[in-house]
């Protein structure tokens, strides 16, 4: 279980470029420690209830997020915007304060649209 969070974290902030990876991993961990407790409390309550009954809901769960990652789409914005630039992350953070997130997600939109074209 452990290994996947670095994983996830990378992941996330390809899916998110160009915000910041601290914003997308702020948020990820946010809501993850948010749903862990959430989850903790009503699975105790159901635990009281029926054990049977908690692990056919964690089943449930276990099968949703398995279906829902599977209309993931791998779209590694910033792996291909620092391919294209030839530039390193040093180099993105900068650029990132210099134009802002916004026009460097304009930049990004209108590379992507002439890689279509």
């Amino acid at each position: 279980m452990v290994p996947i969070i670095p994983v996830s974290m990378n992941f996330g902030s390809e899916l998110t470029f160009p915000i910041a990876p601290i914003m997308t991993n702020g948020i990820l961990l946010m809501i993850g420690q948010g749903m862990g407790a959430v989850l903790g409390v009503l699975e105790t309550i159901l635990a009281a209830y029926s054990v049977k009954l908690t692990l056919i809901s964690y089943s449930v769960m276990v099968g949703i997020a398995f279906i829902c990652a599977l209309f993931i789409k791998e779209d590694l914005r910033k792996t291909r915007f620092t391919r294209r630039a030839n530039i390193n992350s040093k180099e993105i953070d900068t650029l990132r304060a210099k134009v802002g997130t916004f026009k460097l997600g304009k930049m990004l939109s209108r590379t992507d649209e002439e890689d279509d074209n």
